[in-house]
């Protein structure tokens, strides 16, 4: 039987503090910025004038139908907008294009979620 090692979200516990949770998605997001040199980060936000949403409570620079987000080359900036919205409650998701696919590993409480179930799986 092979066991894999937990990777740093999956080892969450409740003892963690959603500031502590948050900074570990904005490490996982912030891995793989490639070849492009820029942050391109969203979150679930609909902004358009028929959107019952209301006003989006980050600042971001793009937005497309029911997403909003940022364009940056500067991680500190990244790291912080990626902080600030996990913690309002939001899933931030890392893209390649505006208009192209999007991943992220979810929520904080989504996070919490999965480590507890990961970490029940290794414990067998």
């Amino acid at each position: 039987m092979v066991v894999r090692e937990l990777d740093p979200l999956e080892r969450v516990t409740s003892a963690h503090s959603d500031a502590a949770v948050a900074k570990l998605i904005a490490d996982h997001l912030m891995e793989s910025v490639g070849a492009r040199g820029y942050y391109l980060l969203s979150i679930f936000h609909d902004v358009r004038k028929r959107s019952t949403a209301g006003p989006c409570p980050v600042e971001y620079d793009w937005h497309r139908k029911n997403i909003v987000g940022i364009r940056t080359k500067d991680r500190a900036q990244a790291e912080r907008w990626i902080v600030e919205c996990e913690l309002m409650g939001y899933g931030v998701f890392r893209h390649y294009s505006t208009g192209g696919f999007a991943a992220g590993p979810g929520t904080i409480q989504e996070v919490r979620k999965r480590a507890a179930d990961a970490q029940v799986r290794v414990a067998r």
